[in-house]
């Protein structure tokens, strides 16, 4: 993931391979891999409510046991649970039954309320697929929100291996 928005954060990058995660920072060059025990906080540099767990790329069944435990004529909600390592203690999808999409993510640390919700929202067709072009992450502890807003997307472009590397933004 590389941000463009503001000016400020142009070419900030994250890298998500498998459970490892690098930050590059373009202000000083440097890039830095994120720790374990720092996977729920928030990007360094970013701030905002997404942590890097968050902006992670991965399989949420590989890293969930699935269970469904609403449903109705547009949704169904899944409970999962973690099958590894997570900062949450569990997790709750809703799916549109129409779309196919996840539409919101309610996300536990071990408490009786939910400490985050993510909503999908203003679908659009992008290259051919219905993608969500909004999406919000509100902390519901400390009252914030964060959006992130998808003007363009790219589906299975031409990739070379070392584009998967953290050594290629070293110069």
């Amino acid at each position: 993931m590389v941000f463009t928005e503001p000016r400020s954060l142009n070419g900030l990058s994250l890298l998500s391979l498998g459970d490892d995660q690098w930050i590059y920072f373009p202000s000083t060059g440097r890039v830095r891999k994120i720790a374990g025990r720092s996977k729920n906080e928030s990007v360094q540099g970013v701030g905002g409510d997404f942590s890097y767990e968050d902006l992670s790329a991965g399989d949420w069944l590989e890293k969930y046991e699935f269970a469904i435990i609403d449903e109705n004529r547009r949704t169904w909600t899944l409970s999962g649970n973690p099958r590894k390592d997570s900062s949450y203690s569990r997790i709750e999808v809703t799916i549109d039954k129409r779309r196919w999409q996840v539409i919101r993510v309610l996300y536990w640390q071990n408490g009786q309320a939910p400490v985050k919700e993510l909503i999908m929202d203003d679908f659009k067709n992008i290259g051919g697929r219905e993608v969500a072009t909004v999406t919000t992450m509100a902390n519901l502890e400390k009252g914030s929100k964060t959006i992130i807003t998808t003007t363009d997307a790219e589906w299975n472009p031409p990739l070379n291996d070392a584009r998967f590397s953290p050594h290629r933004f070293w110069k």
